[in-house]
């Protein structure tokens, strides 16, 4: 895309930045979650090859205006988004060192990904929890208590991924 900003990589290339751009345009134009994460998850169902091929009918599948996200993505806002996104990657504290990068209440998960409903469920405070809480499979358990989940400070829950 001409008029990128300079320094941008994507780990995967050209491809991955392209949907970057395309899911930063989905979140800022359509804040609900749950829309942005339906277009999202259509587009992860999508074989990889064919990911930005699919954006035009997970957009149509998610209540989007697909030329708006293409117009954004491809445009000065897509460009805009982007930087902003490299900046908060930058920004990331702890530092990310490889993608995902996700953090439970300022914690990393690093490859415990099979506990992240433990680390959840830990950190919620809300009541009642849901009711997956309760039951989370013995490998999630044996993984959380291993990653010191019983540590987990207090508060929210927060998602955070690497744009690059």
């Amino acid at each position: 895309m001409s008029g990128r900003p300079q320094g941008v990589q994507c780990q995967h290339g050209p491809n991955e930045c392209a949907l970057n751009r395309v899911v930063n345009c989905a979140t800022s134009h359509y804040p609900d979650q749950a829309q942005w994460l339906r277009f999202v998850n259509c587009l992860e169902s999508a074989p990889l090859r064919q990911m930005l091929e699919a954006v035009d009918e997970c957009a149509h599948k998610s209540g989007m205006d697909a030329s708006a996200l293409h117009e954004c993505a491809e445009g000065r806002e897509g460009d805009e988004l982007e930087r902003e996104a490299a900046q908060q990657t930058e920004a990331l504290c702890p530092p990310h060192t490889y993608v995902p990068w996700v953090l439970v209440n300022s914690i990393p998960l690093g490859q415990s990904f099979d506990a992240l409903k433990l680390f959840i469920c830990v950190a919620f405070t809300g009541n009642p929890k849901p009711a997956h809480c309760y039951d989370p499979p013995a490998a999630a358990a044996a993984a959380g208590s291993a990653a010191g989940v019983a540590l987990l400070p207090p508060g929210g829950v927060t998602r955070q991924s690497a744009a690059a």
